[in-house]
């Protein structure tokens, strides 16, 4: 399974960003003009816009997602991206394959095996200590945070706190 964006970040990152009243990296969101934007109050509600996949030069990235909104937005009824969008704009596609209508499963893992071992094989950058493969970092962090607990910067908690009594749930005990 790989649940990915199309830009160079999940728009929740920048959330992420803004709660804790830091800067965005460079070459994550522009204005209407082209200029780069590190501040992330100014990502919701206006001119300002996340890159593709790729960054500044990323025409790769943009063709990619734009594939990606035409087959999930389109053919899921959600609509694709514009500036006025037709429905909902939360569309999402799940593709299946069956892997030994193409190739003997067991060939198809192995071949997968040694791209893993290849790519985790490959030398690092200078203060890079490990090469991860998809999915692995959310692993470790899982990992860590089962067992240190999960940091909530106070502007989400207050949040979830107010829409909790709000909606009369009792919230959960911090430890």
């Amino acid at each position: 399974m790989l649940d990915i964006t199309t830009s160079m970040s999940a728009g929740g990152k920048v959330d992420v960003y803004r709660a804790r009243g830091q800067q965005t990296p460079d070459g994550w969101l522009v204005d209407a003009d082209g200029n780069p934007v590190n501040d992330p109050n100014r990502f919701k509600g206006s001119d300002v816009a996340m890159l593709p996949l790729g960054g500044p030069q990323g025409h790769k990235g943009y063709g990619l997602g734009m594939m990606i909104d035409a087959i999930a937005g389109g053919l899921s009824w959600a609509g694709c991206s514009s500036e006025q969008p037709t429905r909902g704009g939360s569309g999402y596609i799940a593709i299946a394959i069956k892997i030994d209508s193409f190739i003997d499963l067991s060939d198809y893992l192995n071949e997968i095996g040694r791209l893993c071992d290849w790519i985790k094989s490959s030398r690092t950058q200078p203060g890079v200590d490990k090469i991860y493969l998809p999915g692995e970092i959310e692993h470790d962090t899982r990992a860590k945070r089962e067992a240190e607990g999960v940091f909530i910067e106070d502007e989400t908690w207050d949040n979830t706190v107010e829409t909790a009594n709000e909606l009369s749930v009792s919230i959960p005990e911090v430890r």
